[in-house]
């Protein structure tokens, strides 16, 4: 329940020339988020630039139960659950599954997070058997390491280097919230962010996304549910400030994580009564445009803002596919969207949903081109994908 509350996900970003000075007396660009003007459903034509669906593919070997993550390399879709990872082409075709839960020696307990290099290797986190496993294009093991503290979320630097997202952990020697770990050494070669002792005790939550931006070794942003600051992230230079997040000057204080919660649950009821805004799920910088989310009194919001003046920025709580989809309507509100590293952005939709829609408001024509684009028209499909890109 704890991880549903924060997979609430929006996006919204408006840009501003001031500058803000962060608690170690740093300045960096401050990034000021109004609340208002705000539209219930956005066009997807006004935002993005390109939509392509991609109908996953059902067989006996292909039941993916709750998403994990879905990364998009080229011209192939990983996607995994907690037991497999599975690879798709554009078309929604299955190409290949990698299936090793279990307790062998080259197995793992489950999937909490998982990475593909550039070589096509896939790099499993089992945060219960608190292991990175690498296996080959054969599904053979080809190294695994183990941390002595709990890893939620990983993101692949090149080659070489892997950094480790441990949120507010404070399990074995573990202090800090972010680690760089050298995959040729197994040994962790930096880490970043103080745990703070009382966030320690009760700030346990987990995102999609953590990482976006960056190829290779190239810097990218990492950003954190409950941090109003934008970090850019490099295995070359760390970890620097880039943006404050400014929400209508409605963030939560620091003065607030420094009360005492019996656990998360209470945390989250003093926000809500509040009427704090929280939750940097996604952030993206796009050569035009800027992509960020808030969650605010039970509502998610999403805006694309371009990085022009004299462009008109986009606020909304939901979307409308009037590109593909004869007006399919998309609510943010427990929606599950993955950034991938070149500022797409991947959708996870419900088929259920949207051959309800279809049966109760498309004609039987529409209905008709429907089911050609995804295949088949059976409500227990695998889940239907939908990569935007964003002007």
């Amino acid at each position: 329940m704890k991880e549903n509350l924060i997979c609430l996900l929006s996006l919204l970003l408006l840009c501003s020339c001031d500058n803000k000075k962060l608690e170690d007396n740093r300045i960096v660009e401050s990034l000021s988020v109004p609340l208002e003007p705000v539209s219930d459903h956005e066009k997807l034509s006004e935002i993005a630039s390109d939509v392509h669906y991609i109908s996953l593919e059902t067989n006996d070997n292909a039941l993916i139960d709750a998403i994990v993550r879905v990364i998009q390399q080229d011209s192939l879709v990983y996607v995994a659950d907690r037991s497999r990872v599975y690879k798709y082409n554009q078309n929604g075709d299955l190409i290949a599954t990698l299936s090793k839960s279990g307790a062998g020696s080259d197995q793992y307990t489950n999937i909490s997070d998982f990475e593909v290099d550039a070589a096509g290797n896939v790099f499993v986190l089992s945060r219960s058997d608190r292991r990175l496993y690498k296996y080959g294009a054969e599904n053979n093991l080809l190294d695994k390491t183990d941390f002595d503290c709990w890893v939620s979320n990983i993101r692949l630097a090149g080659d070489k280097t892997m950094f480790l997202y441990v949120g507010n952990e404070t399990e074995g020697s573990n202090n800090k919230q972010l680690q760089q770990l050298d995959l040729s050494t197994h040994k962790i070669s930096a880490s970043f962010l103080d745990i703070d002792s009382k966030k320690s005790k009760y700030l346990h939550v987990k995102s999609d996304n953590y990482f976006s931006g960056g190829g290779g070794d190239t810097c990218s942003y990492f950003f954190q549910q409950f941090n109003d600051t934008i970090y850019k992230l490099s295995p070359h230079t760390g970890l620097s400030p880039a943006f404050y997040m400014d929400i209508a000057n409605n963030n939560i204080p620091t003065s607030f994580f420094n009360r005492e919660y019996r656990d998360i649950m209470d945390f989250f009821q003093n926000v809500s009564k509040n009427g704090y805004a929280y939750g940097s799920s996604l952030f993206a910088e796009n050569p035009t445009s800027y992509l960020f989310s808030f969650y605010k009194l039970g509502q998610c919001y999403m805006a694309l803002v371009p990085k022009g003046r004299e462009n008109k920025s986009h606020l909304f709580k939901g979307i409308k596919d009037d590109v593909r989809l004869f007006g399919y309507p998309i609510e943010l509100n427990d929606l599950k969207m993955f950034m991938q590293r070149n500022g797409d952005l991947m959708v996870v939709l419900s088929p259920s949903e949207i051959f309800a829609y279809a049966s109760e408001r498309l004609s039987n024509e529409d209905n008709v081109l429907l089911n050609k684009m995804f295949k088949s028209n059976d409500e227990d499909q695998n889940p239907i994908l939908l990569s935007i890109r964003l002007k």
